[in-house]
């Protein structure tokens, strides 16, 4: 086998599989950054390697279609695509479930403390029926006689 042949084998291995068109490379980067796995968006397309969409989302990451209108937003188990006033409001709704969530901790805390004060009420009533039987008195006043 001569040296040509070989660098030929070789530069053949480099690149097993087929090219694929630019359209088909653009639509999976589109449909990888709206929210689909990497797996999803190769049975989509027919690409045998995934590793293939994680590159072209490199590569194609300056094009003006997707860097001008678009954010990349990481969720716990997906991604998907937000136009800025989308996560403008996601992070307001965030701002308000805090707000909310502490003023439930601050209603919760307060209803302790109405609780406890009606307790101490009905136990400041009990000690003043016990002492008016104890000792035949009169403790609370009677607002309706003059």
């Amino acid at each position: 086998m001569s040296s040509e042949e070989s660098k030929r084998k070789r530069h053949s291995r480099k690149h097993p599989g087929k090219a694929y068109p630019l359209p088909v490379r653009l639509s999976a980067v589109r449909d990888y950054l709206s929210g689909m796995s990497r797996l999803e968006v190769a049975r989509k397309y027919s690409i045998h390697d995934m590793s293939n969409i994680s590159r072209w989302k490199r590569i194609f990451a300056d094009v003006v279609e997707f860097k001008t209108s678009h954010t990349m937003v990481k969720r716990r188990t997906s991604r998907s695509l937000q136009t800025e006033s989308e996560s403008e409001l996601s992070l307001r709704i965030k701002e308000l479930e805090r707000s909310l969530s502490l003023c439930q901790k601050a209603l919760a805390s307060k209803e302790k403390e109405l609780d406890k004060a009606n307790l101490h009420i009905q136990i400041n009533e009990t000690l003043i029926d016990l002492a008016e039987e104890t000792f035949g008195l009169d403790i609370r006043k009677n607002f309706g006689t003059k």
